[in-house]
């Protein structure tokens, strides 16, 4: 998957990070698109370099962990996760 990272506290491109199989009870959500709003840039100012930034999102379940049950393959999904 590609991350948008920071170097030197500062947005620097992407890079490709290796991602682990859905976990009991989880899924994987391929991504259509996401977004860098105002508190990535807070997280930024007082965390520093190293972030992988951009939290709201949207895409589509691919894969299903073991136990999940109340989602589907295929179902389109977004999320506005508060950091």
């Amino acid at each position: 998957m590609k991350a948008a990272v920071t170097r030197d506290d500062r947005p620097t491109g992407t890079v490709e990070l290796e991602m682990s199989p859905p976990g009991e009870g989880q899924f994987t959500i391929y991504l259509d698109s996401s977004g860098i709003c105002g508190s990535d840039i807070h997280s930024l100012e007082s965390l520093g370099s190293g972030l992988s930034l951009g939290h709201e999102f949207a895409g589509m379940i691919t894969k299903l962990g073991a136990g999940v049950q109340d989602f589907r393959l295929a179902i389109a999904s977004s999320s506005q996760a508060c950091i």
